[in-house]
């Protein structure tokens, strides 16, 4: 299980800084114009805290990829979640539910801080 976890981290931290903009579609109007991607911000969102999944007995051997898009707001914060396609709906759904709590610094615009959206692809490996 510990295998799974650090591949998680290290998967998550990769994932923000080479978020594709090809899942741009995935964002509202209003979203898109009150955020920033990653490639227009000074310094990118970083992860403070991280929740880790629990690994029930339905989710044990379970495999398999989860695209999850999400705004991380001026303060850190984690909104606007939504999964953008999965290989399992048991995935989905705890992957979502670790997601929403993870917490950042925010990116940055000069001096300012700004909310700038997230498309990452989470690979899981529950076994």
């Amino acid at each position: 299980m510990k295998h799974y976890l650090k591949a998680f981290l290290s998967l998550t931290i990769l994932g923000l800084v080479a978020s594709t903009s090809s899942f741009s579609a995935t964002f509202s109007e209003e979203q898109l114009a009150n955020s920033f991607s990653l490639g227009e911000v000074d310094k990118k969102p970083d992860p403070i805290s991280q929740p880790q999944p629990v690994i029930t007995d339905e989710l044990r051997n379970q495999k398999g990829k989860v695209y999850v898009a999400f705004i991380v707001n001026k303060k850190g914060k984690v909104e606007q979640l939504r999964c953008i396609k999965s290989d399992s709906p048991k995935l989905r759904t705890a992957v979502l539910d670790v997601v929403e709590k993870w917490k950042f610094k925010p990116a940055e615009k000069g001096d300012n801080k700004v909310a700038v959206r997230v498309v990452l692809p989470i690979r899981v490996d529950f076994s």
